[in-house]
């Protein structure tokens, strides 16, 4: 059985631990941003100037979905109109 002491001096994670998830979290993290960066060059290479328009609303409808971004967060006007 452990004492006050002892558990209190143990760490409960591990620097090398730490390190190995942060480069884990990291390298993921640049690897969706990369494959994403991809898919949208692929996109823009493939379709037409005029089927890019409804890429992008597509784009960015799966984006707010996504992100649990309100419906109305991207259509802010002035007050004048």
């Amino acid at each position: 059985m452990h004492s006050a002491a002892t558990t209190a001096a143990t760490p409960a994670i591990g620097l090398r631990t730490l390190g190995s998830q942060t480069a884990i979290l990291t390298f993921g993290f640049g690897a969706a941003q990369a494959l994403s960066f991809l898919r949208n060059a692929a996109l823009g290479h493939l379709l037409s100037v005029g089927d890019f328009g409804v890429a992008a609303a597509l784009t960015i409808t799966l984006h707010r979905l996504r992100r649990g971004v309100p419906g109305d967060a991207l259509h802010r006007q002035a007050d004048a109109g």
